[in-house]
This record gives structure tokens, sequence and C-alpha cells, in this order.
């Protein structure tokens, strides 16, 4: 359902073929604890509006917004080395390079490496979510012992030209614990899959990096370049940046080698006490026990 209006001619539409009433809980109310709630004089009525219902949630889907996500969070000792970068470009390029803002930068403490996007927009798939992702503790120990130490080393993007960037990132230097990463992330695909709290379709080939910038943040009052280079996003036109100084002078940065703590599923846009994202569940590389 695409708008409110669209929503009130389903809503009446269902109403009235099915003999029923549909009690709707306002939009302010979060998601996990939303529920709509059907009235009806039968049984066979219910179960025909709830048919409908169902139809039309399983066309729609897919044009839900993320509400969790698993990821690998990159803290703890690494974060005062990502911070220090972030500063120096900062320093050295908002305002100078094209399309370089304060606003498109990522916080350093919310540095992670991203394995899925998920939609558990009910309790229900919460939990499940919770119970799958702990059942992979067992596979993470065996893959993980008994190294679990990665290094972050050099600057790339994700199109051809460097002039206009949407994602700047800090690479996963190549050993044999970033292949068991990739391991790890195709096992949790899978098992959510079989779940059936991800799509097939949802699913691509994990590329191990950490973003640093991306146009998708940027606030749009800091706005200073050309429209014309504007692109459609999920939330509106992205405006590009251009990252050929940066690259010049970071390209190749080393920021060392530490270790990996936790997987954890997490809740968008709810900072924690760290200044990530708010666990909802998590489980841990040998070696590391939850604080």
């Amino acid at each position: 359902v695409s708008t409110q209006s669209t929503w009130g001619q389903t809503r009446r539409s269902i109403e009235t073929d099915c003999n029923v009433s549909l009690e709707v809980p306002p939009s302010s109310t979060p998601y996990e604890k939303a529920r709509l709630k059907i009235k009806g004089s039968s049984r066979s009525a219910l179960l025909s509006a709830k048919a409908k219902i169902d139809s039309i949630h399983a066309r729609s889907k897919d044009r839900v917004e993320y509400t969790h996500f698993i990821s690998i969070p990159l803290l703890g000792p690494i974060t005062p080395e990502v911070d220090s970068l972030i500063k120096d470009i900062k320093s050295n390029f908002v305002g100078v390079a094209a399309g370089v803002d304060a606003s498109i930068f990522q916080t350093p403490s919310k540095l992670h490496l991203t394995i899925l996007m998920m939609r558990l927009y009910s309790p229900e798939r919460l939990a499940k979510a919770k119970e799958v992702l702990a059942s992979c503790e067992p596979f993470l120990q065996e893959t993980f012992s008994p190294s679990n130490r990665i290094s972050l080393k050099g600057l790339n993007y994700m199109n051809d030209d460097p002039s206009e960037v949407h994602v700047l990132y800090l690479s996963v230097g190549h050993n044999d614990t970033a292949d068991r990463v990739l391991k790890l992330a195709d096992h949790l695909c899978k098992v959510f899959v079989d779940a059936d709290l991800v799509g097939e379709r949802e699913v691509e080939r994990l590329k191990l990096h950490a973003t640093i910038m991306n146009s998708s943040f940027r606030d749009a009052q800091e706005i200073d370049v050309a429209p014309a280079k504007a692109v459609p996003g999920r939330y509106g036109q992205r405006i590009p940046f251009d990252i050929r100084p940066i690259m010049d002078r970071y390209g190749s940065i080393d920021l060392g080698e530490f270790p990996l703590a936790t997987v954890e599923l997490s809740k968008r846009h709810q900072p924690d006490a760290r200044n990530y994202y708010t666990a909802e569940a998590a489980i841990c590389f040998p070696g590391h026990r939850p604080s």
C-alpha cells in the first residue's frame, strides 16, 4: 500500500466485501507493537478478510523499509584509528572536494560489516530471528578458532568514476580470517533464508567493506553541488562526491589488525550506550564474552 488514500480505499473494500470491520493502530505505534484487528460476525468472514490482507502483504512486503540488520561491529581498538582518519579527511577536504561535506561521514562508533538487511515487523518474526542467530553460535565458534583478527587496509569505492562516488569504504585486508568471514556470511544467509526471514533474491555475495562516507547520509541543508548530478535513492535524491584527492592521500592507508567480538542483530536508527545500533541479540567470536 503506497499511500494513505490507497490504504483507505483498500480498507473500505475489504470491510464491504467481507462484512468485517478493521481496527488499524495509529501510525505513531511502534511496528513491533502494531496490531491490525479484524472484527466480524462469522469465522468465514474473518478468514476471507485475513486472506485478502495476507495477499496484500505478500505483494507489498518488499517495499516495506528494513527494520533490522545483522552486522559485525568494528569497535574497540580500531575506533580511535577510524576517528582520527575521518577527522583528518574532514579537515582537509570538506568544502574543498566537490560534494564533500561533514554530514556524509560515518560515525566512527558505528563502523561495521553488514551481513544481512531484514524486515522484522512483528514480535514473532523478531523472536524467530533471535532464535536463528543463536543457533549459529556453534558454527561461529568452530569457524573462527583460533584466529578472529582482521585488518582494515586501503580505501575503495563502489563505482567506476572516482569524481562521482556515493560510497567510500575501508577495505578488509585479504587473509584467512577474511575468508572465514565470507564463509560465516554465506552460512547466516542460508539459515535466515531457510527460516523464511529473508528472501533469496535479497541475499547477495558479501563484499567485505566498512563504509566511512555515504551520500545517503547527506543533510539536505548541506547540498551545494549541481542538481543534475543527483540520482534517485530510497530516501530521496543522492548527490555524489569527488574522492580523487582523498584517494591520492589516503588510498593505501593501513589501520592494522584487530579482533572481532560479536555478530549482532540490531535495530536500525536506534543507538545504544556504545553509540552503535541497539542489539536485539548477539553471538560471540572465540575469546569474547558479552559485556
